[in-house]
């Protein structure tokens, strides 16, 4: 994303199921998915990541849409609609599976560093995570934005960070061409923003600056008593960037 800190984003999460076809689901992807992606203004920009850790055993692949769109009701409708069109005409990859699908509404103020929106970045650090006690929900954001972040920026391995919330509209689970039975709400509306999403970006090797952070500077803050208890980690990725088309 680079600085650009859209208001709601898609997280794409996939694999390709085929090895042999890696390429061809590559060239499908960049070459005629995105830009059908984009056809339907819904999406300002599309970039895409590969898996940067092999003993993740995580998804492959990794693509956030940046929206466009604020409504995401909307949003929900037309990644429906498509989903309906790409299935009919099987327009999607062979090889194709999504792992897991969802809306994210952007929550916290602007995380920069000097080199925010200067420097192409390298990869990113995704980690998804709940608070552990709703009753400290306000503690628990407190604590990631005026004291986490800036730890983690002010380490010089990152140089822009992102907050997200799960969208009411949930997720696409487990299905290689997402069915309507799939369309599981996996945050009900009127729940709260109960399920967060940080993205870190970094424009070094992705890899190198996790290990960095964790060997060097996660000990650290710990003996500070600057890490929290209130954080329940559900989900981490480590992803080098392909490609940024808008």
């Amino acid at each position: 994303m680079e600085g650009r800190f859209p208001q709601a984003v898609r997280l794409i999460r996939t694999n390709c199921t085929d090895p042999a076809q890696d390429t061809s689901f590559n060239e499908w992807y960049d070459r005629v998915h995105l830009p059908d992606v984009l056809s339907s203004g819904m999406v300002s920009r599309v970039v895409r990541y590969r898996n940067a850790d092999a003993k993740d055993g995580g998804p492959g692949y990794l693509a956030i849409h940046e929206l466009a769109w604020d409504d995401l009701d909307a949003v929900a409708r037309q990644v429906a609609q498509t989903r309906r069109r790409l299935t009919d005409s099987r327009g999607f990859h062979p090889a194709l599976e999504i792992v897991r699908a969802e809306s994210w509404k952007r929550i916290g103020r602007a995380f920069t560093t000097p080199k925010t929106g200067h420097t192409p970045a390298a990869g990113i650090f995704v980690i998804e995570s709940r608070c552990t006690n709703p009753e400290r929900e306000g503690e628990f954001n407190a604590w990631y934005d005026e004291m986490h972040i800036p730890d983690l920026l002010a380490t010089g391995l990152f140089e822009t960070a992102y907050r997200f919330a799960l969208a009411p509209q949930g997720a696409i689970v487990g299905a290689a061409v997402p069915t309507e039975a799939a369309l599981a709400v996996a945050h009900p509306a009127g729940a709260g923003p109960l399920t967060y999403l940080a993205v870190y970006e970094s424009t070094i090797d992705p890899l190198t600056a996790v290990d960095e952070f964790a060997r060097a500077h996660r000990p650290r803050l710990k003996a500070a008593g600057r890490l929290s208890d209130t954080i329940a980690i559900t989900w981490r990725g480590i992803y080098r960037q392909l490609i940024s088309y808008a």
